[in-house]
């Protein structure tokens, strides 16, 4: 894995100094890190990674103060935006924000339109330039500080290489002809926006098998679960995993003895 050499913001100041620097380019490579309900409850920006081609930048969002100046970065449609599947990070500035990037090169569906054996950027870093990229960093809580020298070097490498990256895709992309179906297809993606589901318990797996009577069963129990987990500030399948949910929703206790003794299920919602 290669090491890349980083600026980590966590003070105003640098913050600000840094959004003027970043105004001044046309180019930067974009990622967010963020938490979807993994490890706390709900969707929370936790690092937001910025290269201009040849300095990287790691911003707190927790310790910056509020992030308008760069969101307006990312908004401006003079500077191009490069970043590699950013569709969750374009809904998590929706939720977060109700702000969308403009002018986004995606390198994942520049891959996907070079039918490309895997579209991942560990994939597209090994193959162009013989990097590896260890992914198993990826599911580590970023809510966390310090973050460690693993996650940061994690964090810098997702936009290390994607200006020179965007150069080799766009290349290979005139090559056949599709380089004007990548900008149709990167222009879709800014009219993403985080959409609240209507009925989100009917889309756990298997629960459109259910009665009429054990969803709605269901339905109440997954209610009793997100209030829960969003008071404890802990992700859902901490309260109760999905196929527990299920089980009570078809089998449910019939007293409130039958309730206290059931297993695999929070102690704080059987009260």
């Amino acid at each position: 894995m290669s090491i890349a050499q980083f600026k980590i913001i966590t003070e105003r100041k640098d913050f600000l100094e840094l959004v003027d620097h970043l105004k001044g380019f046309d180019l930067l490579a974009v990622d967010f890190e963020g938490e979807w309900n993994l490890h706390r409850y709900g969707l929370h920006l936790c690092l937001i990674q910025v290269s201009d081609g040849e300095h990287i930048s790691l911003i707190d969002p927790l310790t910056v103060g509020d992030l308008g100046p760069f969101l307006e970065v990312m908004e401006d449609p003079d500077i191009e935006i490069i970043s590699h599947g950013p569709q969750s990070d374009i809904v998590l500035m929706d939720y977060l924000f109700g702000r969308q990037p403009r002018n986004v090169f995606d390198t994942e569906k520049a891959g996907q339109l070079l039918n490309y054996e895997s579209t991942s950027l560990s994939y597209l870093l090994e193959r162009h330039f013989g990097i590896s990229k260890n992914m198993k960093v990826r599911v580590s809580d970023w809510n966390k500080r310090p973050l460690s020298e693993k996650m940061l070097n994690y964090a810098a490498l997702d936009v290390q290489y994607l200006h020179q990256l965007r150069v080799i895709l766009e290349e290979e992309l005139r090559e056949v002809g599709r380089f004007e179906w990548q900008l149709e297809e990167c222009k879709a993606l800014e009219d993403i926006r985080h959409r609240k589901k209507e009925n989100p318990h009917l889309e756990i797996q298997r629960a459109n098998k259910l009665s009429r009577e054990e969803a709605h069963i269901l339905k109440y129990i997954y209610q009793a679960r997100e209030k829960l987990a969003q008071e404890l500030d802990k992700p859902a399948y901490y309260i109760i995993p999905n196929s527990r949910l299920l089980e009570l929703a078809q089998a449910p206790p019939q007293s409130a003895h039958d309730w206290s003794s059931v297993k695999g299920v929070n102690p704080r919602l059987k009260r």
